[in-house]
């Protein structure tokens, strides 16, 4: 658990073509949320899209009810992608960067601040030191 604790977001994918996969969802989402809370970034990634391009009959979780459950459980994306073909996989991480950045902007720009104080403080500290550069 003490990879998830600190976190700021996370991904939790499913398999598109294994009902069992989606169904352990609800296993990880209540194992980030009881260890971080609601304040994280969550998305949720349907894999093997690639599978159902060859035929129909593997996909065994529609993509309407995989909707509908982020939807219900306040996932902050949606997306199906391929991992193996690269299908959605640049898109789902733009998206996913640009909702950490509009969560934490206010909180980076405070340690934003802090630090260019603390190098300030630095400068001076040095500045009035008898060293020669």
């Amino acid at each position: 658990m003490n990879h998830i604790r600190n976190a700021d977001g996370a991904f939790i994918v499913y398999d598109i073509c294994n009902q069992n996969s989606f169904l352990s969802v609800n296993f990880w989402l209540n194992l980030i949320k009881k260890t971080i809370g609601d304040n994280i970034v969550i998305y949720l990634i349907g894999n093997k899209g690639d599978l159902i391009e060859q035929s129909k009959y593997y996909r065994k979780v529609s993509k309407e009810e995989a909707i509908k459950f982020s939807k219900l459980n306040h996932f902050q994306g949606f997306c199906e992608c391929s991992a193996l073909k690269n299908v959605n996989i640049k898109e789902v991480f733009t998206s996913f960067y640009k909702s950490l950045y509009k969560k934490n902007k206010g909180i980076l720009k405070e340690k934003t601040k802090e630090k260019i104080f603390l190098l300030k403080r630095l400068q001076e500290q040095h500045s009035n030191s008898n060293c020669c550069f």
